[in-house]
C-alpha cells in the first residue's frame, strides 16, 4: 500500500519525485517527512540534486587548515605548501620548557605608552641629527637608533647630509660604514640620486658612488642639468 503502482526507482527524475510519485495516505507515517510545510517522498533524499565539485577546496591534509601561512608559530624547518612531506626528516628537538612551543600571539593594539616609545625615534632620530655639532654626534645619534626599522631613504640622506655640513668623517669608521651598508638596498628608492652621489663623494665613500652608478645610467636622460653637473662633480671628486 506504499505506492499506487510500481515504478523503478532508476527511472525516476527529481521532478517525478516530487508531483507524480508520492506515498499512498493509508501507508505507514514513517514514510512522510514534513519538509518547509510540505510532505516529500523518501525517495527525495535519495535523489543528488546535483554533484558538488571538490574544486578550490583546500586540501588541508597537504596545505594546512588555514588559509594564510605563516601567521602562527610553527615548529618543523619546512614551509607548508612548498612540495610534498614524503622525504621530510624531522629535526626538531623539543625545548625544556612548554611555554618555548606555544604559539606566539601578539596583541592587536600596543597600550598608548609602547606605541609612544615604540614610535618616538621617528622624531628623535632627525632632531639628534640636526642639532649634531660634529661628526661622532651624528654617528652617535644614527648608531642610539639602529635597531629601528624601517628606515625611508630621508633619514640616510639626513644624515650624509649633516656629515658633510660637520666637516665629514673617517670613511672607514663602522659607524659610518653602518650607514653605508644599510643604504645600498635603499639607493633604489632615492629619488634624488645625483644628491646621494655628491654626498658619497664629499664623505669619500668611493666604492659605495660607484656602487650607485648603476641606477642612474638609464635615468641620465632624463635628469637635468643641475642633477647631471652634480653626478659630473662628484666624480670629479671621486677621480682627483
Amino acid at each position: 500500500q506504499v505506492c499506487a503502482s510500481f515504478v523503478p526507482l532508476f527511472s525516476l527524475t527529481v521532478r517525478d519525485v516530487m508531483f507524480r510519485w508520492q506515498p499512498s495516505s493509508a501507508g505507514p507515517a514513517l514514510l512522510q517527512r514534513q519538509v518547509g510545510g510540505g510532505v516529500f517522498s523518501p525517495v527525495l533524499q535519495q535523489v543528488r540534486h546535483k554533484t558538488v565539485s571538490r574544486l578550490g577546496r583546500r586540501q588541508h591534509w597537504r596545505f594546512g587548515v588555514l588559509a594564510h601561512k605563516g601567521r602562527w608559530y610553527y615548529r618543523f624547518h619546512k614551509m607548508i605548501g612548498k612540495a610534498n612531506w614524503q622525504r621530510y626528516v624531522e629535526r626538531f628537538q623539543p625545548p625544556r620548557k612548554l611555554e618555548a612551543v606555544q604559539r606566539i600571539t601578539f596583541t592587536t593594539k600596543p597600550t598608548p605608552t609602547t606605541h609612544k616609545r615604540a614610535t618616538e625615534w621617528v622624531v628623535a632620530l632627525p632632531k639628534g641629527i640636526a642639532s649634531a655639532t660634529n661628526a661622532d654626534q651624528v654617528l652617535n645619534c644614527w648608531v642610539r637608533h639602529r635597531h629601528k626599522k624601517y628606515k625611508s631613504p630621508f633619514y640616510f640622506l639626513m644624515a650624509l647630509k649633516r656629515l658633510t655640513e660637520v666637516g665629514g668623517c673617517d670613511p672607514s669608521d663602522w659607524r659610518f660604514r653602518l650607514i653605508v651598508t644599510r643604504l645600498r638596498p635603499a639607493m633604489r628608492r632615492v629619488l634624488n640620486k645625483p644628491r646621494m652621489v655628491l654626498y658619497l663623494a664629499q664623505l669619500r665613500a668611493y666604492s659605495d658612488l660607484q656602487r650607485s652608478t648603476r641606477f642612474m645610467y638609464k635615468m641620465l636622460p632624463k635628469y637635468s642639468d643641475k642633477q647631471v653637473v652634480m653626478i659630473a662633480r662628484a666624480w670629479g671628486m671621486a677621480s682627483c
